[in-house]
């Protein structure tokens, strides 16, 4: 009898050891694939479902044949803001599901945006000259110490907090300061330009602060003598000077543009830039005096204007307004546009194997040449074209993506068929035992 049973026991041990191949299969096919990306990689990716981590690119493998769960995706990276995916509850075996994070940089700047009344004051943020009021600047999060100062002004200093990724607002009201006096310079005729010690400081009529002390002032216009004299500034208190120019035999060009700034160039030689000008309010740029009868060069240069030449002769006691508008120079394109949906919408774009966005999507940076476009969406098959771009030229696709074809998995009577075959066995030496 423990014969006969022994014998049973090895019969259905084989027969077992038979089955296990089928089993493993049956067993390690149960799974679905969640596969995750980032841009840029090397981020922290979770499973809320499994809760593993891995570090993108990766695969979290999920078990099909167990309780449905919600797979909430989370990609984390220092630096950028948290990415977040629901990749769902139900899966069946072989599922296969793409998760493309593009992260988004955390600001670390903010901006300072600092105005003075009266405008013009110069603008110190750190103890390091930025501008002159108005003006705005980028600096990086924390706390900043600014101060502003104007000739005939007092200092002013103060520090704020900037925050990173907004706009604060610094305005101070500057007070006059007692240690300056004044220079108030008119002319007869008006609109003429003043120079003291040299340098140009505006047209008549006009009022300036300056430190205590001895100044020259010239004052002139095209087609009259120059006025030169002294002036003594006392602290406190305004000195004015009046200018009666007398016409001048010379000839003289009164110089603008619109728009305003351009550098101006006679004969070769730099002679100043053009001033902002209205027809009812003219600011010229003068120039002179020349010899009556010889012709000379006049050109206009700005950035982003194509240059303007002309020639000009004047006669004696002449003087004429020479005014240019300039023409914007034409910009050169040097990229093409892609324009590109897909059925469905919501296909991942890749552009050389780089990830550009998702459908519908329009791409207006592409160089000229040939590039590959890669479309993927999950269900779908890939879809792939060799396109050529020409500067400036705009490429339309309209892409239909085909469905995937997934193969129904089949199960094996594998375990029935064996334990069947074993009870039979058994059966038979039971029967013979009893004969």
């Amino acid at each position: 009898m423990k014969q006969s049973v022994l014998t049973v026991l090895v019969v259905l041990a084989a027969l077992s050891l038979l089955c296990l191949p089928a089993l493993a299969i049956e067993i390690g096919s149960d799974t679905a694939t969640i596969y995750v990306t980032s841009t840029p990689s090397g981020a922290t990716a979770t499973d809320s479902g499994t809760g593993k981590t891995i570090t993108t690119p990766g695969n979290f493998v999920i078990y099909t044949t167990g309780t449905p769960v919600d797979h909430y995706i989370t990609v984390s990276k220092p630096g950028y803001y948290d990415y977040h995916y629901d990749a769902g509850s139900v899966f069946t075996v072989g599922d296969y599901v793409t998760v493309n994070a593009l992260l988004v940089p955390i600001p670390t700047n903010g901006y300072l945006s600092v105005s003075s009344s009266p405008s013009g004051a110069l603008v110190y943020i750190d103890g390091v000259y930025k501008g002159v009021s108005p003006l705005t600047v980028t600096l990086a999060a924390g706390s900043h110490s600014i101060s502003m100062v104007m000739s005939g002004y007092n200092s002013w200093s103060g520090s704020t907090t900037v925050n990173a990724g907004q706009t604060t607002e610094v305005s101070a009201t500057l007070t006059p300061s007692v240690t300056y006096g004044y220079l108030s310079v008119s002319s007869s005729p008006s609109n003429a330009d003043v120079y003291i010690n040299g340098v140009y400081k505006g047209d008549t009529s006009f009022t300036i602060g300056l430190n205590p002390g001895t100044y020259q002032v010239t004052v002139k216009k095209s087609g009259y003598t120059s006025y030169t004299t002294t002036a003594t500034v006392n602290a406190g208190t305004t000195t004015s000077v009046s200018a009666s120019l007398q016409p001048s035999a010379n000839a003289y060009v009164q110089i603008a543009s619109y728009p305003s700034g351009a550098a101006v160039y006679i004969d070769g030689s730099y002679v100043g830039n053009t001033q902002y000008s209205t027809a009812s309010n003219p600011n010229y740029l003068n120039a002179g005096p020349f010899t009556p009868g010889t012709s000379h060069t006049l050109l206009f240069t700005l950035d982003n204007y194509n240059p303007y030449s002309t020639s000009f002769v004047l006669s004696s006691g002449e003087t004429r307004t020479i005014s240019a508008t300039l023409v914007p120079v034409t910009p050169v394109i040097t990229t093409a546009t892609l324009q590109i949906t897909s059925d469905p919408s919501g296909a991942d774009v890749y552009v050389d194997n780089v990830f550009r966005g998702v459908t519908p999507v329009n791409l207006n940076d592409i160089t000229a040449g040939t590039h590959t476009v890669l479309l993927q969406n999950t269900g779908y098959d890939d879809w792939s074209q060799s396109i050529s771009f020409s500067a400036g030229q705009t490429v339309e696709r309209t892409v239909v993506l085909s469905p995937k074809v997934v193969p129904t998995p089949t199960s094996t009577p594998a375990p029935f068929i064996g334990l069947l075959a074993g009870l039979g066995v058994c059966g038979i030496l039971f029967a013979a035992r009893r004969r």
